[in-house]
This record gives structure tokens, sequence and C-alpha cells, in this order.
């Protein structure tokens, strides 16, 4: 479901993928979910779909657990102000 995730805004290439909110969720398919986290209030931003699935690419690399999970965050490779967090999906 990661991969999906990530396939997913990585087919948006350079399209700008705005994040409008302290927390936007960019992607959920099954049991996986990236999130633009924008702290301190520097939104609505946004990055390129294809860094912010690069970061996600990046996370899955670093942060996936033994029982096959990816729980982690980085930041989106072409703008500092967004973490990019691929994680379970949160509740709505």
């Amino acid at each position: 479901d990661a991969v999906a995730c990530i396939d997913q805004l990585a087919s948006y290439g350079d399209k700008a993928c705005k994040a409008n909110s302290a927390v936007t969720v960019m992607c959920k398919i099954g049991g996986a979910q990236i999130t633009a986290v924008v702290p301190g209030g520097r939104y609505p931003t946004s990055d390129t779909c294809q860094n912010m699935a690069r970061a996600a690419g990046k996370i899955m690399d670093k942060c996936t657990r033994a029982d096959q999970t990816v729980n982690g965050a980085d930041y989106s490779f072409g703008n500092g102000n967004i973490a990019i967090q691929l994680s379970a999906p949160t509740d709505d």
C-alpha cells in the first residue's frame, strides 16, 4: 500500500502538491497514508508531487519495520517547510 501511494504521488510529476493546512493527507491507500505536515502556520505551501514522493520513498527505505509496516517522516526534497510522513492511516 505504501508503494502504491508513493507511485500515485510520483505519477503527478512536476505538478504542485499543495499543503493547505497544518496537516494535509496527500494519499491514502489501504494500510498506508502520506501526509504533508507544515509546522508554524507556514501554509498554504507546496512542492512538486515528485519531490514529495521522493521523500516518501526515502522514508520507506529507512523506516520499514520488521513487521513490514512503515512509520517515519522526512522533509520534502524541494521545500524544507513541508515534513512528509508515511504511516498507517489516521482516523478522520
